[in-house]
């Protein structure tokens, strides 16, 4: 191929119009999974006694179904107080592409949702949403590969594969 045939065939391939990569969704609070959350908080409260409602916030993110998380808890920090309110202490990630990929997903009990929600929550520091607190906005990580006290409310039959596991209980029955 001679150089100006290589030319034409460059200038042929900057006319074609490109192809446009899918944006990716923005998250969403999830209101569903935020009651679901807040029913935990209200059952509870021995574990999550210093949480309440305006503690928390549950957002769906998209365009992450490769990523290995089901979900993650992140402490809200400044600047982001400033625009989500000071009361606003915890954010959980909810990564909805995986989430509908579970067989669990689909059950209307929610059961798989729920134990997620709690094992997120179980990240929060017992003093993470006291303002005075060293604990104040801090997470905590596993204290063996799942939380021991997720494991507790499941009967001891973990550690769960939570992606295909279809008998966990219901936390909330």
């Amino acid at each position: 191929m001679s150089k100006k045939d290589k030319e034409e065939k460059d200038e042929e391939k900057e006319k074609e119009p490109k192809e446009k990569k899918e944006k990716r969704k923005p998250p969403e609070v999830n209101v569903d999974l935020y009651e679901l959350a807040c029913k935990i908080i209200e059952k509870y409260t021995d574990r999550f006694g210093n949480l309440t409602r305006d503690n928390i916030a549950v957002v769906s993110i998209f365009g992450k179904g490769k990523a290995k998380f089901l979900g993650k808890c992140r402490p809200v920090k400044s600047p982001y107080t400033a625009l989500l309110g000071a009361d606003l202490c915890y954010i959980i990630e909810v990564n909805q592409d995986r989430l509908e990929a579970m067989d669990a997903y689909k059950d209307p009990n929610k059961k798989a949702l729920k134990m997620l929600l709690y094992h997120e929550m179980a990240h929060i520091h017992e003093e993470g949403c006291d303002h005075e607190a060293k604990g104040f906005r801090k997470t905590v990580k596993h204290d063996v590969e799942d939380f021991s006290e997720c494991l507790k409310l499941a009967g001891n039959k973990g550690p769960y594969d939570w992606f295909t596991k279809t008998d966990i209980p219901d936390i909330l029955a």
